[in-house]
């Protein structure tokens, strides 16, 4: 197992690509998942 820290985003291009992701953790449904921006990762 493993913990990673970060932060949610979204992806977005200078050529207009988008990447869409969700900001929140508490949501269900299309659009929901997530993309983490990994600014530390633990084995635990």
């Amino acid at each position: 197992m493993i913990r990673l820290t970060g932060y949610l985003v979204q992806v977005h291009g200078r050529d207009g690509y988008r990447w869409a992701s969700s900001l929140s953790r508490a949501d269900t449904g299309v659009g929901s998942c997530e993309v983490i921006w990994v600014e530390s990762l633990e084995w635990l």
